[in-house]
């Protein structure tokens, strides 16, 4: 298996990825697209199969969790050989041989707390909808074993709303939903312009969980918000969120990600906490911190965390509306600096004011190893690698988080 979550096959001196196969099995395959030295396909018969190929749960399993193929132990597995290969190729760099990942192999489904559903027709039925890999077509779902039970029941009762006002999925872009572990769930409907205001009437006032947002405009077409708040607990802090800003879509292997990266925040340390959205991991550990700065630039996360922490009386911790581009103007020396950046990973300026400002102790979370492994290459000249551990935050899909804590070369 290679990064990216494909098997890895040869045919005629030429490389494929295919989607749908596990090593030492002989497929046959549907080309999806032809490059000069390599191609990307689809197995579409198992003439071989591997002892480890199970069945998987849903038919288009491809489209949202294409390793249903494996069991959950084969997942693990992979993974932490896929992460180990990353950081070979990416740093130059051998992880340590005891590497583990946390995963919950009982409760591999229906963990998200967030879906984005499409629409379609099926049957000539107006029906939600998923992507197809790596087209544009969309194929009519009823559910996602990925999803939390109340969002797969929340959205058919979208779906039943719309089919009832005979809304037509040409008037309809997609639908987001968000829970917690709470059983509370938010749904946001993006419509085109032209939606009548009709569905609009009927809607609103009737579903507090439902709001009706113009596409691309991110526009209510009406004023009314939901009254259902989003929240979650991690060591008697509560954290509000909701479907517009950054949280975690795995919260229970959250949590354990949350306490191993306390366990290396020394007591009574400064902490500066980059890309912090709501503070999900740093709020939880205030009592263990002497003084807390949190810097984000997107606006309604920075007000939710303000939000944060007023509910849960914190007066520890400072909020900086500002972009992580400006790290070099805060003082980071003797510091633990906490990143958890998006998939495109840290820019060379914040590389060079992290060199520059020189924190005691790194503490990097990513769900983008390769870009992950380039960041540390460009740090381990001044830290090293005291700590490497894999979360399995996206159990049947290739993806998995992982937590590197560095420390300041003496």
């Amino acid at each position: 298996m290679v990064y990216g979550g494909q098997g890895l096959g040869r045919l005629d001196n030429k490389v494929y990825f295919v989607w749908n196969a596990l090593p030492g099995e002989t497929v046959t395959v549907e080309l999806i697209k032809t490059k000069k030295n390599f191609c990307e396909a689809i197995a579409k018969e198992i003439l071989i199969g591997s002892p480890e190929r199970i069945d998987p749960v849903e038919k288009h399993f491809l489209s949202c969790s294409p390793w249903q193929i494996m069991a959950p132990e084969v997942e693990d597995k992979y993974k932490i050989e896929i992460v180990r290969d990353v950081f070979r190729k990416n740093a130059h760099f051998e992880l340590p041989k005891d590497l583990s990942i946390v995963s919950d192999v009982k409760n591999f489904l229906h963990y998200r707390n967030k879906m984005e559903y499409s629409f379609c027709l099926q049957d000539e039925k107006l029906s939600l909808g998923i992507f197809n890999r790596d087209t544009h077509e969309v194929v009519a779902v009823d559910e996602c074993c990925l999803a939390m039970d109340i969002i797969n029941k929340k959205a058919i009762e979208v779906l039943t709303l719309l089919q009832e006002n005979n809304v037509l999925a040409q008037d309809l872009d997609h639908l987001v939903l968000r829970s917690d572990t709470n059983v509370e769930c938010n749904a946001d409907l993006y419509v085109q312009p032209k939606m009548q205001k009709e569905l609009v009437d009927k809607t609103v006032p009737k579903k507090t969980w439902l709001r009706i947002l113009l596409s691309k405009k991110n526009v209510e077409v009406e004023t009314t918000k939901s009254e259902i708040e989003l929240s979650e607990k991690i060591n008697d802090v509560t954290l509000f969120y909701n479907s517009e800003v950054f949280f975690q879509i795995n919260f229970p292997i959250f949590k354990q990600a949350v306490d191993s990266i306390a366990s290396f925040i020394p007591e009574k340390s400064d902490v500066v906490d980059c890309f912090s959205g709501v503070g999900a991991i740093s709020l939880p550990l205030w009592r263990q911190i002497k003084k807390l700065t949190l810097i984000e630039n997107q606006n309604q996360a920075c007000e939710l965390a303000e939000k944060n922490i007023e509910f849960n009386k914190i007066d520890n911790a400072e909020i900086i509306t500002d972009s992580v581009e400006n790290l070099k103007n805060i003082d980071l020396e003797n510091k633990v600096l906490i990143l958890d950046p998006p998939r495109a990973g840290l820019t060379k300026s914040m590389i060079q004011s992290i060199l520059t400002g020189q924190p005691a102790r790194i503490v990097y979370l990513s769900c983008d190893q390769a870009t992950q492994a380039r960041d540390l290459a460009d740090l381990f000249g001044k830290y090293e690698l005291e700590h490497f551990e894999l979360f399995n935050f996206f159990s049947r899909t290739p993806h998995v988080e992982s937590l590197a804590i560095l420390t300041l070369k003496k």
